[in-house]
């Protein structure tokens, strides 16, 4: 196994972690800016961006690059709890079962973008003898491949359909 393709592979897989979290700060974000309120997600913004780099700082000294992505994972969705927790405070956000199981569906359509990830990364040539444009080809196919399967899983899993994308395109 290539050394920059598993390194690749346990990025991805901890940001694959972080993906719903991300989603839903960009949903979240919108919420806010919506109705006016623009201080509090800027603020919660800031402290996620000061947290994410003394994160990094610290977590860069054990874990090398893959402290980058856990920092970032571990700040998003701690931000992600404190929009939720003052959300649900102003009894702006309730939790029903659409929105629970949406959450649930990400996590899971996260976990097999991970899977697929690990079983994609022992389907690639393992020589180390590879020109460099060979290798940056096959990291492009392994990235494609495992955001393809985060994708086709959402679909399958009904957290989103194709006309919602279309609905999307005729807005713009």
């Amino acid at each position: 196994m290539h050394t920059y393709i598993l390194k690749s592979y346990k990025m991805l897989a901890i940001y694959a972690s972080a993906l719903p979290a991300f989603i839903l700060l960009k949903i979240y974000i919108s919420y806010f800016y919506a109705r006016k309120n623009t201080k509090l997600p800027v603020r919660i913004s800031l402290f996620s961006l000061i947290l994410n780099l003394v994160l990094n700082l610290i977590l860069v000294q054990y874990y090398s690059f893959l402290g980058i992505a856990i920092a970032t994972s571990i700040s998003s969705w701690l931000a992600i709890i404190i929009l939720s927790y003052n959300l649900y405070i102003k009894s702006q956000l309730r939790f029903n079962r659409i929105f629970v199981a949406k959450i649930i569906k990400m996590i899971v359509a996260g976990l097999v973008m991970a899977a697929t990830i690990s079983f994609v990364k022992d389907l690639l040539p393992d020589s180390f003898h590879i020109d460099l444009q060979t290798k940056i080809t096959l990291l492009l196919l392994y990235l494609t491949i495992s955001i393809f399967s985060y994708f086709i899983f959402s679909y399958i899993l009904r957290i989103f359909r194709f006309a919602d994308l279309r609905i999307i395109s005729n807005k713009n």
